[in-house]
């Protein structure tokens, strides 16, 4: 994994260093005092993973992040600050981590780690068969890495992924997500840290879980990779005859918005 270093203060700028010498990484490592050194570098060479103070001269490390995306678009950022206000626009430019200084070395560490797994995978480097993603929707809706359940902390999360399941890789907006996840509230500022706080759990979740590329963030809306897993759902529609034997009747029974669907599988069999 090659990275690139960035922050305006010498000593973290070292800290940084020791904890990659640490880790082993030392050998891809490229550290700048100067944002536009650094972006000067990355022009001309492939870049995995950027750490980023945010707090620099010239362009922040916002900004930078923002260029460094434009050339490298599969680039990710580690944000490595003392100013929480920034956590917003850090999670717009979908960061793998945002550090608050000062950070101890296993947070560090940990945070680099999971963007290892995640380049890795992106670049088929994984040394061992990457465990496979089955989402169930028949009879109760739950994702399984390999023979494992994911748990989700916060029960809207995984609700929030059902509901990207059920649209098949089409985009959903925050509009559409709630609602249908919280068809009684008002839409309004409260209902939408809700919402933003299901894409953050849901995130985490599958970021631990070392399949973060099951879906895509942006902006304004979400969508379910849906190459990155197997689906009963999508393998009924695929005309899976065994499969097909296996609905009773019982698409995600838990979520009322899964009624539709629902009826269209049973209209399918007549």
């Amino acid at each position: 994994m090659k990275v690139v270093v960035v922050d305006d203060e010498i000593n973290i700028l070292e800290d940084i260093k020791r904890n990659l010498t640490r880790m082993g990484a030392d050998e891809c490592v490229n550290a700048f005092t100067s944002s536009l050194e650094a972006l000067k570098f990355v022009y001309k060479n492939k870049v995995d993973l950027a750490i980023l103070d945010i707090e620099m001269p010239g362009p922040n490390g916002i900004d930078l992040a923002t260029m460094l995306r434009d050339i490298w678009p599969q680039i990710q950022f580690i944000f490595v600050t003392g100013y929480d206000e920034y956590a917003l626009a850090a999670y717009r430019l979908h960061a793998m981590e945002y550090i608050t200084k000062s950070f101890s070395y296993s947070d560090f560490s940990r945070a680099v780690n999971r963007v290892g797994l995640l380049v890795d995978q992106m670049n088929g480097n994984t040394a061992k068969k990457e465990r496979k993603i089955m989402v169930r929707t028949f009879g109760k809706f739950d994702v399984y890495v390999g023979d494992m359940p994911l748990f989700f902390k916060y029960s809207k999360s995984k609700e929030l992924f059902a509901y990207l399941v059920n649209a098949r890789g089409g985009d959903v907006s925050m509009e559409q997500v709630i609602s249908m996840l919280w068809e009684d509230r008002a839409y309004d500022s409260k209902v939408k840290q809700l919402y933003r706080k299901a894409v953050s759990v849901m995130r985490s979740t599958f970021r631990e879980a070392g399949c973060e590329q099951i879906c895509s963030y942006y902006r304004s809306y979400l969508a379910a990779n849906i190459g990155t897993f197997e689906c009963d759902y999508y393998q009924f529609m695929e005309g899976n005859g065994e499969i097909r034997k296996t609905y009773l009747d019982n698409y995600m029974p838990e979520y009322s918005w899964a009624e539709e669907t629902n009826a269209m599988l049973q209209n399918m069999l007549v």
